[in-house]
């Protein structure tokens, strides 16, 4: 259907937007969003929904705009989970650590990261494992645990070297540098780099 609710009362709530995708309509516009879906159906309207929020999310992350994008994300996450998008819940945990760690939250930063890494893991995806695995590294590096971190590059540095993606590997080696600084090792460090 090419046709669009416009942003006003039709679509000033999650519910109101998925019956409107329900009922046939191809898209919607809004402004500010209310209450998230839950349990709705899973249909290709409803996974574009998310996929949509899940862009909005990382766009809000992107800009600083942390709580914002924690609105979006969940929303996202919600109807990712009721429609059994695994692949879609593993990319919002991703952002939404990354918005929470904006917040200053980075126990619950770990968590997602902890959470997105075992559904890669589970999935076998290696690109989101490598991603996962430098971003929880990452947070254990910023805590001071420089072995747990260390093992979490080096799992992904493995599997960029595997996958032939040069640049994921260029990040861990220059992340497993910083480790090899922090524990005060710098000639590994300059051999990493």
């Amino acid at each position: 259907n090419p046709f669009w609710l416009a942003s006003g009362p039709p679509t000033n709530s999650g519910d109101q937007v998925q019956r409107a995708f329900d009922a046939g309509w191809g898209g919607a516009v809004w402004k500010t969003i209310g209450d998230p879906i839950v349990n709705g159906p899973s249909t290709s309207a409803t996974i574009a929904r998310s996929r949509a929020l899940w862009v909005v999310g990382q766009i809000c992350a992107h800009m600083g705009r942390y709580r914002e994008a924690q609105t979006h994300l969940e929303e996202s996450l919600s109807i990712a989970r009721s429609a059994g998008d695994r692949h879609a819940v593993a990319g919002v945990l991703h952002v939404l650590a990354l918005a929470k760690v904006g917040q200053g939250d980075a126990a619950a930063a770990r968590r997602l990261c902890e959470e997105t890494l075992d559904i890669a893991r589970d999935m076998g995806d290696e690109r989101r494992i490598v991603m996962a695995s430098n971003a929880l590294a990452q947070l254990h590096r910023l805590d001071g645990q420089l072995d747990r971190a260390e093992v979490l590059y080096l799992e992904a540095a493995t599997l960029s070297r595997k996958s032939g993606d040069r640049v994921a590997e260029a990040i861990v080696m220059l992340n497993l540098a910083m480790v090899a600084i922090g524990k005060g090792d710098d000639a590994r460090a300059t051999d990493l780099l």
